[in-house]
């Protein structure tokens, strides 16, 4: 979903920022790093890499540095979401042909804010979007295993107050671009997102 905000430029020469706003769930040490939890890590990797969307804020949702009852090495938060997306940047760095990072840290256009709630409604997620920590004039807003390609470029050219519902399909190996997939790649593996793949289209083929 993509929807165009209040917007601050005057110019039609200037460029609008663009957010992307999701919810991830917090890791706690003794959460079991289940595959789907890498191959969401990857998109937010792919997204933070894009050079077209400027922004990506997460609300981190479950977290307990604040909760007394809880052991501090057993808390979670915003800060061991930014240590573990570093990590797994470093990891897609040593492991990818493609390094070229123009100089800038990717986790620098990431925003993330610690919810101690559980996973949000939709109604929370839209109240999320127009909040004061997301500074896009165009905000994006999506599941946080949804991974966006170039042509998201067009939506810089949204007028202002509008919303745009996006179809989606599925993870392919024919019609994801190598820029996007190559975060699957180096993350996920290949043989998991073939086999997941080939799942998905034998569960379609039995839903038809």
């Amino acid at each position: 979903m993509v929807i165009s905000t209040h917007s601050t430029i005057d110019d039609a020469n200037d460029v609008k920022k663009v957010s992307y706003v999701t919810s991830f769930w917090a890791k706690t040490p003794q959460t079991k790093i289940h595959p789907h939890r890498r191959e969401i890590e990857a998109a937010l990797l792919a997204n933070i890499y894009n050079p077209h969307i400027d922004q990506v804020v997460v609300f981190l949702d479950g977290v307990t540095s604040g909760d007394d009852n809880v052991e501090e090495e057993f808390k979670s938060s915003c800060v061991h979401f930014h240590q573990d997306m570093a990590e797994i940047n470093r990891q897609f760095l040593q492991r990818s042909a493609s390094s070229n990072t123009h100089g800038v840290d990717p986790m620098s256009k990431v925003t993330c804010v610690n919810v101690i709630t559980g996973q949000p409604t939709y109604h929370q997620m839209f109240l999320n979007a127009l909040s004061n920590v997301v500074t896009g004039d165009i905000v994006i807003m999506a599941n946080a295993d949804m991974a966006f390609d170039d042509s998201i470029s067009k939506a810089r050219k949204l007028k202002e107050d509008v919303l745009l519902v996006l179809g989606t399909r599925g993870f392919s190996m024919d019609a994801t671009p190598a820029s996007t997939r190559q975060f699957y790649d180096a993350i996920v593996g290949t043989e998991y997102m073939n086999n997941n793949v080939n799942d998905n289209s034998e569960r379609h083929k039995k839903d038809w």
